[in-house]
């Protein structure tokens, strides 16, 4: 499951080296399966129960224009975030999605909330 507060989390070894894992252009995959209601890691374990709030912390996130998965030209939002085993997770999301968080963004930006400080919950 994706770490939602890094207070205790340890990100750097008492040798200086950092402990996330990451290859580089793969992160681990989570989806949302919109026909079940659900969370899943790399569309195959499922994290919550139909209707299940899921939360994450994002580190960064990354808005493209692009034609994937079969749908056509859209907008898509990608949030990279890590989980319990220190490793360099992504969760996109299209559509409305993109253009609420792009809505949300802005006035937190604005009021010195920067939306990357904080856990986000999936509802």
């Amino acid at each position: 499951m994706p770490i939602t507060n890094f207070k205790k989390v340890v990100l750097i070894t008492a040798d200086g080296e950092l402990k996330i894992k990451y290859l580089s252009g793969y992160p681990r995959s989570y989806r949302f399966d919109a026909s079940r209601g659900t969370f899943n890691e790399n569309g195959e374990t499922v994290l919550t129960k139909k209707g299940e709030p899921f939360t994450f912390a994002p580190i960064a996130y990354r808005k493209f224009r692009d034609d994937i998965m079969g749908f056509g030209a859209k907008n898509w939002i990608e949030f990279f975030f890590l989980n319990e085993s220190l490793q360099v997770c992504a969760l996109m999301f299209h559509g409305y999605s993109v253009d609420e968080f792009m809505r949300l963004a802005n006035p937190m930006l604005n009021e010195g909330v920067y939306g990357l400080q904080r856990a986000f919950l999936l509802e």
